[in-house]
């Protein structure tokens, strides 16, 4: 792109452009706008004159500044201009606030070393509809935040909730196995002790039957009594003499 075209789209909206020596800190032409109005003859000066007292006499106590973060400048004047370009900065920007005609104007300087001397390049813009819009964005912006917390702090809710339903039902799972667990401990203990009482009808039963000299045996079932899980023989029944004779009375019969 040829440096005219770019030069044409960065002054497209300007009110007003103009060249001056930062390191002398003269203005040697009069600056005159788009729309031919003579800014320098409205100051009440004359070119060439210089870059300081033109800024005083244009602003003066009108004068209020919101600088860009990077824009470096923390006054207008050549010494600043001179300052910034020392420090590296090639362009600078401010945006100002003329109190008097409640109106808002961009500075844009371009800075260039030409020989021993600093040049600057300046740009003027009108800017009073964007910053008085700036006033609704904000409001704009600080609802939308307003609806992105507000739905943040829903989700926030519905989790923590979601958390104590998660939390309830493993208290109520815990609760259920505590139970079975000691329903289980309870059948535990109620087979152990008829287990005993088993033993001890059996050792009974033996005391009787050697006292009578009889055979017995004792069947065993499972706890539903639906199942006979084992058969015990007394040593008198197994002695072939009393199998002897039972088969004996059975052959009578």
């Amino acid at each position: 792109m040829k440096i005219e075209n770019i030069m044409e789209a960065l002054t497209k909206d300007a009110l007003y452009t103009y060249e001056f020596d930062v390191t002398t800190g003269v203005v040697e032409q009069e600056i005159i706008g788009k729309d031919c109005f003579n800014y320098t003859q409205a100051l009440g000066l004359k070119a060439p004159c210089f870059f300081d007292e033109m800024v005083k006499r244009s602003f003066e106590n009108a004068l209020k500044c919101r600088y860009t973060a990077d824009s470096y400048i923390r006054e207008l004047s050549s010494k600043s201009l001179l300052h910034a370009f020392s420090c590296g900065k090639r362009r600078l920007e401010a945006n100002l606030y003329r109190a008097d005609s409640d109106e808002y104007v961009r500075l844009t300087y371009f800075l260039a070393q030409e020989d021993s001397h600093v040049k600057a390049y300046v740009i003027c813009e009108d800017i009073t509809a964007l910053e008085k819009g700036r006033g609704s964005l904000v409001d704009l912006d600080n609802q939308n935040l307003k609806l992105e917390r507000d739905a943040l702090t829903q989700e926030k809710r519905d989790l923590t909730e979601e958390r104590d339903t998660l939390t309830q039902q493993k208290k109520d799972l815990t609760e259920e196995r505590d139970t079975l667990t000691q329903e289980k401990r309870d059948l535990t203990a109620a087979k152990n002790v008829l287990t005993e009482e088993n033993i001890e009808l059996t050792r009974a039963s033996d005391a009787v039957h050697a006292m009578l000299k009889a055979g017995s045996y004792v069947c065993t079932y499972d706890l539903s009594g639906d199942q006979m899980v084992g058969i015990r023989y007394s040593g008198a029944l197994r002695k072939p003499h009393f199998l002897q004779g039972c088969r004996t009375i059975s052959a009578r019969r």
